[in-house]
C-alpha cells in the first residue's frame, strides 16, 4: 500500500513496512511580513498534527520552510502472513517485528499483533 495525500501545505506518502504504517512527508510553513507566524494542521493516519512556527528575525520575508517528518504507526489489520513473519524473527534483536521496541521479538510483540488481528 502506498498512497500520496496532499492537504494544503502538507503532503505525505503512507506505506506498509512490516507491522508499521510509515507516514513520510513534508509540511511547508510560509511567512510574509504581514503573516510572520504559520501553522500546518493535518490528520496523518489516526493522529492529528499541528506544526507551528514564527519566522526568525534573521530571515528575509517572504519565505517558505519545509519540515520533513516520518511517523510510525502500528497497523490494526494483522493477518496470518504477519504472524508467520513475526514468528520467523522470534528472539531476534533489531527486527522490524519488535513492535514494542524493547529490543527483542517476543511474547509481548505477539500480544500486540494478536490484539490488532484483522476481523472480517
Amino acid at each position: 500500500m502506498l498512497s500520496l495525500l496532499v492537504a494544503g501545505a502538507i503532503e505525505w506518502t503512507t506505506r506498509i513496512d512490516g507491522p508499521w504504517l510509515v507516514h513520510e512527508g513534508t509540511a511547508r510553513l510560509s511567512w510574509t511580513e504581514q503573516e510572520p507566524h504559520d501553522c500546518v494542521d493535518a490528520m496523518v493516519g489516526d493522529y492529528h498534527y499541528l506544526w507551528c512556527q514564527t519566522a526568525s528575525e534573521l530571515q528575509s520575508l517572504p519565505v517558505q520552510v519545509p519540515r520533513r517528518f516520518r511517523i510510525y504507526e502500528v497497523r490494526n489489520d494483522f493477518t496470518g502472513n504477519d504472524l508467520t513473519s513475526l514468528l520467523a524473527d522470534w528472539g531476534q534483536a533489531g527486527s522490524i517485528w519488535d513492535i514494542n521496541q524493547d529490543g527483542t521479538v517476543d511474547g509481548s510483540d505477539l500480544g500486540h499483533l494478536l490484539a490488532r488481528w484483522a476481523v472480517d
